[in-house]
């Protein structure tokens, strides 16, 4: 009876000490390096009733993570970087949509993919004017994308629409467009169907129901916990385990939302006829898929590829080049997951090559 009384005071002193360690490391980071939850700068964003929110025209703002602290502006156009240039007689316009991989969390104006794609056709072509404009925007999904193509694809007048698929997340957006549940209050995006709910919703932790949401909302609200996951995370991804557990789990979205994601880009793609330009489908996975050992196209690729088929449009599966690239692990953050300018640069020397190969650009119209 001794023995057990002593090895349950020790047990849970053992309890406290770990519990008492966890609360000192929280506050620890708290204090000396606090991890940014929202990565979306206050103000960035004005409601609009097409799309459900765009970026401020005229914003100029500072997107921090713990990676990254970086600048970035928003012309008058409400597109990231500098304002189009008028049209003239040698002008191939370029519009690219897509996400925050797209939109460059992580790099500078001047560093997005879309601006080296626009400076690799000036060099290579000084005498035409190709305007690459990047209209992508964070959160953003499919349906979003055509939303935004359907209500100013007009006014920015392209020739050719270069859509940004990202693997991890663009086809369970397709399920959520924005139109029905963003809100911008006081400078913050923010889910307006949330604010319906009660802080305890009835099926508890917050209105997450299960497990695997349980830990989403832990490591939306601890900062060790955020810090380890990430970091975990990467080490696993290093170490070659990441790449086995996708190809033994693949990956996780219905059939359904599938089907929508696929529709969605078939109308993207007709959208773009009726505005008299061309379309390209660029396909992204995250850094586990080229970091990793082995590369199997995931599902969600061919979901892109029906799509192109179905739009009768060419796509790109951007992998296997960041894969065979000396590069490659230069460009992703580690931790955050976006592309660094390395990635960029390399997306936007796959664009060049592939627009040119496709004959999007009339070249001997150079004068």
């Amino acid at each position: 009876m001794r023995f057990r009384r002593s090895f349950l005071i020790n047990l849970l002193l053992f309890g406290f000490s770990i519990l008492l360690f966890i609360f000192c490391a929280e506050v620890f980071l708290r204090l000396v390096k606090p991890q940014n939850f929202d990565v979306h700068a206050p103000g960035m964003y004005v409601a609009d009733p097409s799309v459900g929110y765009v970026l401020k025209p005229g914003f100029a703002g500072i997107i921090e993570r713990s990676e990254f602290r970086v600048p970035f502006t928003v012309n008058e156009a409400g597109l990231r970087g500098p304002t189009p240039r008028p049209r003239t007689e040698n002008t191939f316009r370029i519009l690219v949509l897509g996400d925050s991989m797209a939109f460059g969390f992580g790099v500078l104006d001047d560093e997005t993919f879309s601006v080296q794609l626009e400076n690799m056709f000036a060099g290579r072509f000084p005498s035409l004017d190709v305007q690459v404009l990047n209209g992508s925007v964070p959160g953003y999904g499919t349906a979003d994308e055509l939303a935004f193509l359907k209500s100013r694809g007009a006014a920015l007048d392209p020739d050719l629409v270069v859509v940004q698929f990202f693997s991890i997340n663009d086809i369970l957006e397709s399920l959520g467009p924005a139109a029905e549940w963003a809100a911008v209050e006081d400078g913050w995006l923010i889910d307006r169907n949330a604010l319906k709910s009660d802080t305890q919703p009835e099926d508890g932790w917050g209105g997450y129901g299960d497990f695997t949401n349980l830990l989403v909302w832990v490591k939306d609200q601890s900062h060790l916990f955020n810090l380890v996951s990430n970091s975990l995370g990467y080490i696993g991804l290093r170490l070659g385990l990441v790449d086995q557990i996708d190809t033994l789990w693949g990956e996780d979205f219905p059939e359904d939302a599938a089907l929508l994601a696929s529709r969605r880009l078939v109308e993207i793609a007709e959208e773009s006829g009726r505005l008299g330009a061309d379309c390209l489908f660029l396909y992204t996975t995250g850094q586990n898929y080229v970091l990793g050992a082995h590369y199997a196209p995931p599902r969600s690729s061919k979901v892109v590829g029906d799509a192109a088929a179905g739009g009768k449009v060419p796509w790109i599966d951007a992998t296997p080049f960041l894969r065979d690239r000396p590069d490659r692990y230069e460009q992703f953050r580690a931790l955050d997951g976006h592309w660094t300018a390395v990635g960029h640069r390399a997306i936007a020397e796959l664009l060049a090559d592939r627009i040119l190969e496709l004959g999007f650009i009339d070249v001997g119209a150079e004068k």
